[in-house]
């Protein structure tokens, strides 16, 4: 009897401490599922040079940190940014998440993989690749891009340049 009072006893300390949590229960791999779906459409969106459809993923005070570009900051900028070269027909610019990993809270989460660019110029096809990473935060209630940063496998143009007069010197 005293066993059976002290294991209520404990379940319904047990059941208070659980209630107490400072975080709401969160299905952390059903929101990675979202996030994958969000990647899937915003990659369709990329194939059919479609600006709005890629910018309802921007949260509005997004940055943007492109490879070999200065960062961006707000999403009218960063639209005004992918209106620069996207529409191009000559561009193809594709990206493969490798990982998405979301906090306990159901707040933040990221988003890591590779991309890849290509576009034809007057000077040739210029091709880039890399990884990028992307913060994602829940705006109500919905994920919104708040950080989208990649990084080039390639070096810089100017840095190849400094590099061969270095060598020539």
């Amino acid at each position: 009897m005293i066993g059976t009072r002290v294991f209520a006893s404990v379940l319904v300390i047990c059941l208070f401490l659980l209630s107490c949590s400072s975080y709401p229960a969160v299905d952390t791999e059903g929101e990675a599922q979202k996030i994958r779906e969000l990647d899937r459409l915003w990659l369709l969106a990329f194939a059919e040079k479609d600006i709005d459809g890629a910018m309802r993923f921007f949260a509005d005070d997004a940055v943007l940190m492109p490879a070999h570009a200065p960062a961006i900051e707000g999403k009218q900028a960063i639209e005004a940014w992918f209106e620069s070269w996207l529409p191009n027909p000559a561009v193809s610019s594709t990206f493969a998440p490798e990982s998405v990993e979301v906090a306990n809270s159901g707040e933040f989460a990221y988003d890591r993989g590779n991309y890849q660019f290509s576009m034809e110029t007057d000077e040739g096809l210029v091709r880039d690749s890399g990884k990028y990473l992307i913060v994602w935060k829940k705006v109500d209630g919905e994920w919104k891009a708040l950080l989208d940063i990649s990084n080039s496998d390639l070096a810089a143009p100017e840095v190849l340049a400094a590099a061969e007069t270095d060598q020539h010197s």
